[in-house]
């Protein structure tokens, strides 16, 4: 019994650990879809770190956001304008994409991360 316990004192210990990390630091995003396309291709993995508001994101930023259609999910897009509430993000494969040209600006509240580097592949 003691043995379970010291366990599960484990794993709470370490989910609230990557749950601070994830909301503090950053993340490792995995490319999903052909939005990006060429930029960020499905599978790849680039690091993201936390967005701070007090940050000023600029035209050609790549950020992850809320999705503004479905706030369970997450997008990535790149940002294409900045206005003074609200950014307007597209994909780069703009025949593929569903972005602010479908929904229009979103606040720019909805962004989480911005993705600093790609981590894999290594030759692209």
């Amino acid at each position: 019994m003691k043995t379970a316990i010291e366990l599960a004192k484990k794993v709470v210990l370490g989910a609230f650990i990557v749950h601070v990390f994830r909301q503090k630091v950053g993340r490792i995003l995995t490319g999903v879809g052909d939005s990006m396309l060429p930029t960020i291709h499905d599978g790849d993995i680039h690091w993201a770190r936390v967005w701070d508001p007090n940050d000023d994101l600029r035209p050609g930023d790549i950020v992850c956001l809320v999705d503004p259609l479905d706030a369970s999910e997450y997008v990535t897009k790149r940002v294409f304008a900045v206005h003074k509430d609200c950014i307007e993000v597209r994909g780069d494969n703009v025949k593929r994409s569903l972005d602010s040209r479908k929904y229009g600006p979103v606040p720019a509240g909805l962004v989480r991360y911005r993705v600093s580097v790609r981590l894999l592949p290594l030759n692209r």
